[in-house]
């Protein structure tokens, strides 16, 4: 069976269904996503800083 069957089978097979639901469900997680990207990189979280480096 060559790629584009076995693409063409595991998509009969319903795979059709569970990539709609997974882009459903990561359309209504769009928000929160976009808080956690903001509060990423932020520094105030941060309680500890420890060096790991012998850099003077």
């Amino acid at each position: 069976m060559d790629l584009l069957n076995t693409i063409e089978t595991v998509w009969a097979e319903g795979a059709e269904k569970k990539a709609s639901k997974w882009a459903m469900e990561l359309q209504k997680a769009k928000p929160m996503i976009a808080k956690a990207k903001a509060t990423f990189h932020k520094w105030s979280p941060l309680k500890v800083y420890l060096s790991y480096t012998r850099a003077r």
